[in-house]
Parts: structure tokens; sequence; C-alpha cells
């Protein structure tokens, strides 16, 4: 199965929702995409998982890495987490998939 993203900017939202199997070889394709979108000029960046049936470790790595490139005061959610993509973001030291978005605040 392949990975597919969508990008939706509405205001200062950027919505990025993931679909599919984020294996191991679209790991680079999402540190690409990440990349980008943390320095799009909105205040808040959701990472949409709802429709997402795997994430390794090396994507949850990928999502941090917006945190770390984000600019002062962005916003970063990662909502829809559920099944195994829930268990690795909560493996990671994540809490609260379940709960509210998780929120990263730069």
């Amino acid at each position: 199965m392949t990975l597919y993203t969508k990008v939706e900017m509405d205001d200062d939202e950027a919505t990025v929702t993931l679909t599919g199997y984020a294996g191991q070889e679209a790991v680079l394709t999402l540190d690409q995409l990440i990349s980008a979108v943390a320095l799009l000029p909105v205040r808040r960046l959701v990472f949409d998982l709802e429709r997402l049936t795997a994430l390794p470790s090396a994507g949850i790595r990928s999502l941090l890495m917006a945190h770390q490139t984000a600019g002062p005061g962005l916003r970063i959610e990662i909502t829809g987490a559920r099944g195994a993509v829930a268990e690795t973001i909560q493996l990671s030291g994540f809490s609260g998939v379940s709960a509210p978005p998780i929120a990263l605040v730069a």
C-alpha cells in the first residue's frame, strides 16, 4: 500500500491528511512534506491521521521534526490516530491519543 498526502490551507491553518500506509519507504517523502509545511505562514498545523493504517517509529520522528523546524508560535496538532498508528504514537511517549488532539507548540 502507498502513502497519500493532501495539504489544505484555510486562513492561518494548514491540515495535512495522511492516507494509506506510511512504511519505512515513505519516511523520506514524509520528511520532505513536513519540512515544507512546517515553514508555511500559518499559526496552526494539523496532521490528520484518521485514514493512516501504519506509521513506523521513523514516521513519529518525522512528525517531531515539524515541531523542531517550525516558526515561533506555530501550534502543531496530531488528530485521528487509531489502531496501530495510535499504539505507535503512545509507545513513542506521546499521551492522550484518544483524547483531544496532541498539541506541540513551537
